[in-house]
């Protein structure tokens, strides 16, 4: 849990804490007024307070039957997760063998609709790969297994910096920064 979180807990139990919870009018009033400093301290809005408290966790499974020859989703589903601040991890076969994600309900839809598009962009340019010849004097399997061990490793790179960046902006998400 980031420091964020733990802060938006507190403020949340702060304001929880009201005469119908069996608080005294001075104890409410007590709490209100700390929470008031927390929110204008670490600038939280009461939209960032229902944000987390009306979404819940959301398993994201692909469908019965997802194929992944090449292992083109799983070259990429770890960075893909990262990047969409969710969880990722492959099912047992007797559970179907999918890649499941968990996280916000918008992250996670997020997070499978970007792996997917990843997934076909690599696709279509390894067809065009395969189509060029470049591979000449090496197998079919070697050929493919080299194209997308490359351009999944890249991608994951790419997308794992782009965490980087992100984690090192200021905590003020309305901070306007020269890029």
């Amino acid at each position: 849990m980031t420091d964020r979180e733990k802060m938006l807990d507190k403020i949340r139990a702060l304001l929880s804490k009201t005469t119908e919870a069996g608080c005294t009018d001075g104890e409410e009033l007590a709490a209100l007024d700390k929470a008031r400093a927390l929110m204008d301290a670490y600038e939280v809005t009461e939209a960032d307070l229902q944000l987390v408290k009306d979404e819940g966790a959301l398993l994201r499974k692909e469908p019965q039957g997802t194929r992944d020859p090449h292992g083109i989703k799983s070259g990429m589903a770890m960075a893909v997760a990262k990047f969409t601040d969710c969880r990722a991890w492959r099912q047992r076969r007797s559970e179907g063998g999918g890649l499941v994600f968990c996280g916000l309900p918008a992250d996670a839809r997020f997070a499978t609709w970007l792996l997917d598009h990843l997934t076909f962009f690599v696709h279509a340019e390894l067809a065009n790969y395969l189509m060029r010849n470049v591979a000449v004097g090496m197998t079919r399997r070697r050929a493919i297994n080299g194209f997308v061990l490359g351009a999944t490793t890249r991608i994951s790179a790419r997308l794992i910096e782009l965490c980087k960046s992100a984690a090192a902006a200021p905590a003020n998400n309305r901070v306007l920064v020269v890029a």
